[in-house]
């Protein structure tokens, strides 16, 4: 026996907010895996920005230090400088390795190392005696936060 009024209606809108949301999760799921832009990060950007900046004795830390990897393929692109440095960093690295040029501190700020290791502070500290340069920075855009990387250049 087929339902008739207010039975119907109802049975019929929960098939089309079924098919909506449905349909909403088929959409978000293929932005994830077939946009370039909206699930990844963008390292690509970062080298671009980067390399052309990079001087003599420069080091360049990434945090994560799984990121490293990723930025040395697309900085490899590019000509670098004598003595330039890139290290992995997942905690503080010591003094020592940051060497006598500028740094270049590159990491993605929400992720959870460099939320509890954040070299920002450490960086600025009486001891170290570096500045951040503001004119002299990035932050690349993502739909996600997680994926956004900053770039940021220390001076003396």
């Amino acid at each position: 026996m087929r339902k008739t009024g207010l039975g119907a209606t109802l049975q019929l809108w929960r098939g089309f907010l079924a098919v909506i949301l449905l349909g909403l999760n088929l959409y978000t799921l293929a932005l994830l895996d077939f946009s370039p832009t909206m699930g990844s990060q963008d390292w690509r950007s970062v080298a671009l920005f980067l390399g052309p900046r990079l001087a003599t004795n420069d080091a360049v830390l990434v945090q994560p230090g799984m990121f490293s990897a990723t930025l040395a393929f697309y900085l490899g692109r590019h000509p670098l400088p004598p003595g330039v440095h890139l290290q992995a960093i997942t905690v503080r690295p010591s003094p020592t390795l940051l060497g006598t040029g500028r740094v270049w501190l590159i990491d993605a700020p929400a992720h959870s190392i460099v939320g509890q290791y954040g070299l920002t502070s450490w960086l600025t500290t009486s001891e170290l005696g570096y500045r951040i340069d503001p004119s002299v920075s990035m932050l690349t855009s993502s739909f996600f936060p997680a994926n956004r990387i900053r770039v940021q250049l220390f001076t003396k």
